[in-house]
């Protein structure tokens, strides 16, 4: 912005007065531009101006120009501070000087200020005299002084910016060297807390070292005292188990002298009922003969009565040939029980167990008095079992009808027990053992049986009963010959073998039948399901298990029924006894395998892998295949 000079001529004295243009409407009072331009030509432009203008200068050249030369100086108190000052030069010298030079920072103060009590000091006064003579010449001019004193203001504002500045440096200085210690003191509050971390770090791991050592004592002295309870635990469940024998012994006795009370009430109305068929038939009989032939009619009616008995009596003879026929392992069990030079091995409390099971069992007639009317009902149950699906629907169906069959009071519910346990035993001899989905038959076979038993527990002594006649080892036992010449058609006969057409089964058959029994049985002793009362269950396998090793030898037929057994209740009784049911299984493969693998071709060797490969391999953490039914309901319904 270009400033420039307003004249005034004051009336005491024939000079020129200059006046600075300045906005005389500012709410604050005069002010000066806060950015003048003080070059050299604009000022000399200005005074020539003015000078020819009014002819008032007494000086026959006119001014060049001034510079306004800026120094420095330092104060009483080592500050430096900026000297304005105005000196003349010519034009030579103003070409040669910089545009920095030319230019002069000036105030940027906006209020127009006084200098009326300005007093200056001895070096302002000396600064003025050293200014060449040359400028004496416009030092009565009163613009001059206010250009100086403007100058003398501006030098007071760069002292009073140089203080400020020292003033702010020594802040800075002061906050730099706050800072430096507040920083030095973080990093030691740092590394305090780290330090403190590492020990709290070490302390933590020594505590948790001590933790770990006194729950691994814990533990130990733990698993002691559960070994401790569970040996109290076994005695226990042993005594237990003699009582409930006994108590059942007696349940028993009580239930049988009422089923023969029923039996022999039926009887007797069953023979009322013929009696009275018969007196209705001679009635008939006696009408159409005639008075005259009464003693030849009486002799006829008694030729008849004998052939009719006659008759009678053959038919009772040949259903129990046919039943023998079926069942001839049976009666020659029962018969040649005690066989010269062949010795039974097995625990006293599963032959005291089967005793009683085929004493029970002995108590039911084999043959009904009026086969006839009970023959329905043999043939309702066996419909029901052949139906029979690994299914859900399936299995609560078949239930409730064999639920309705043994309620018929028709019926006497010892015979519908003996028909149910025959049908249930005939599936393993009905149905190819070999197929895979006999399995799941088995399965579902064993959640049918829980769901009868669950409310006729007397059904599951006929049914372990008919087990134990087909195959020992489901008591488990043994018979074992003293010498080769021990081993006769009765001994093989009495260890489960078939005869057909006078020539028994092969080995091969004998084992697969076997096999497809303690399938069967595992099937039922396993199944489970949820509010369902189980009257012969997983405690009674573990301790078929136990009396198998215990009692049993090492044979090809043993290991056999070792390893159905194991592929069908393993899972179960793993999930139910875990680290126990472990060390029976290192029984097995330590003690009970060695044996058989030294007899080499003697030993049926599928069975031997199988079961070998069932520990080693773990199957026991596997769920058999058909355990659920097919709905997928079992894991809510049937566990």
């Amino acid at each position: 912005m270009h400033m420039g000079f307003s004249e005034k001529t004051s009336p005491k004295m024939d000079s020129l007065h200059l006046d600075l243009n300045f906005p005389k409407k500012s709410p604050s009072g005069p002010s000066l531009d806060p950015e003048p331009n003080w070059d050299l030509n604009s000022l000399t432009k200005e005074l020539n101006s003015l000078e020819m203008r009014h002819e008032a200068t007494s000086y026959s050249t006119p001014i060049r120009g001034w510079n306004l030369p800026t120094g420095r100086r330092k104060d009483k108190r080592g500050i430096k501070k900026n000297i304005n000052h105005m000196a003349w030069y010519n034009s030579e010298e103003s070409e040669s000087t910089s545009e920095g030079e030319n230019t002069v920072t000036m105030p940027v103060s906006q209020n127009r200020f006084s200098c009326n009590d300005l007093s200056l000091s001895d070096s302002d006064e000396e600064l003025i005299q050293e200014l060449p003579q040359e400028e004496n010449v416009l030092s009565n001019k009163p613009w001059v002084k206010e250009l100086r004193l403007l100058n003398l203001n501006q030098e007071h504002l760069l002292e009073v910016q140089g203080a400020v500045r020292s003033i702010l440096k020594e802040l800075y200085m002061n906050h730099a060297e706050e800072m430096d210690r507040l920083t030095l003191r973080i990093s030691q509050i740092v590394k305090s807390v780290e330090a403190r971390k590492d020990v709290d770090r070490r302390q933590q791991m020594e505590y948790q070292r001590n933790v770990a050592e006194i729950v691994d004592r814990h533990m130990s002295a733990i698993q002691w005292d559960h070994e401790q309870r569970s040996r109290i635990m076994e005695r226990k469940l042993r005594d237990d188990a003699a009582a409930l024998e006994e108590a059942k012994r007696l349940e028993r006795a009580r239930i049988e002298e009422k089923i023969r009370k029923e039996r022999a009430q039926k009887e007797a109305e069953v023979c009322s009922q013929a009696r009275q068929k018969a007196a209705q038939e001679a009635a008939k009989k006696e009408a159409e003969r005639k008075r005259a032939e009464e003693l030849e009619a009486a002799k006829k009616r008694e030729e008849e009565a004998r052939t009719q008995v006659h008759r009678n009596q053959g038919s009772n003879e040949r259903e129990q040939e046919s039943q023998v026929t079926n069942q001839p392992q049976n009666l020659d069990r029962e018969t040649n029980i005690h066989l010269p030079g062949v010795s039974v091995l097995a625990a006293p409390a599963a032959l005291e167990a089967e005793a009683k099971r085929l004493k029970l069992r002995s108590e039911i007639p084999e043959m009904p008095l009026v086969a006839k009317e009970l023959g329905k009902y043999d043939r309702r149950i066996a419909k029901c079992i052949s139906k029979l699906l690994p299914t859900i629907d399936n299995v609560r169906s078949r239930a409730q009808e064999l639920i309705a069959a043994i309620n018929d009071p028709q019926c006497p519910r010892p015979i519908t027990f003996c028909m149910l346990a025959n049908k249930v035993v005939s599936l393993c001899r009905d149905r190819n053992s070999k197929d895979k989905t006999f399995e799941g038959t088995a399965f579902a076979c064993g959640y049918l049986i829980l769901l009868v038993t669950s409310q006729y527990p007397d059904a599951m002594d006929y049914i372990l009963a008919e087990f134990n006649k087909v195959c020992i080892y489901t008591v488990p036992k043994y018979l074992r010959p003293s010498d080769a010449s021990a081993k006769s058609k009765e001994y093989y006969k009495m260890i489960g073998y078939q005869e057909e057409d006078g020539k028994l089964e092969s080995t091969e058959s004998y084992l697969t039948y076997v096999s497809a029994y303690v399938k069967l049985y595992a099937a039922i002793i396993q199944a489970e399901i949820d509010g369902v009362n189980k009257p012969y269950g997983l405690k009674e396998g573990w301790r078929w298990i136990a009396m198998c090793l215990n009692h049993l030898p090492a044979t090809s037929s043993t290991v056999v029924a070792l390893e159905a057994f194991l592929k069908m209740a393993g899972f179960a009784l793993y999930t139910r006894y875990g680290v126990q049911f472990k060390k029976i299984l290192d029984v097995i493969s330590g003690s009970f395998l060695p044996p058989l693998k030294q007899r080499g071709t003697k030993v049926k060797t599928d069975a031997l892998t199988n079961l070998e490969y069932y520990i080693t391999g773990q199957l026991y953490l596997k769920e058999p295949e058909g355990r659920h039914l097919a709905t997928g309901l079992l894991s809510r319904d049937c566990a």
